[in-house]
């Protein structure tokens, strides 16, 4: 087992790392319709799967976490965090399902 440091530095970089990119697809989200619809389009699967391997990357990190109160707390904003980008993502695809429809 990885050594309690080792696990809340980790926790720590996707905290910032899902951070980051929800900063960006939050931006990304703010686009006049046309241009959201044209970025989902030609990036939505890519920020589906990209999305999916950081759940998985950061699933293994969570797997480590111990019972101490600070890695308890990095690993519930990690948690909340994914959540909130979650909800970025689904916004962007949507905007492309929306204009497939159309």
């Amino acid at each position: 087992m990885r050594s309690v440091r080792t696990v809340q530095f980790d926790l720590f970089i996707k905290l910032r790392e899902i951070r980051q990119a929800a900063e960006v697809l939050n931006q990304i989200g703010t686009l006049p319709t046309p241009e959201l619809e044209a970025w989902a389009a030609e990036n939505g699967e890519l920020v589906n799967a990209a999305f999916e391997n950081f759940i998985d990357d950061s699933n293994s990190v969570l797997r480590d976490v111990s019972f101490d109160s600070s890695t308890l707390k990095l690993s519930q904003d990690l948690i909340v965090s994914l959540r909130d980008t979650l909800v970025a993502v689904q916004h962007i695809v949507a905007a492309d399902k929306t204009r497939l429809r159309s």
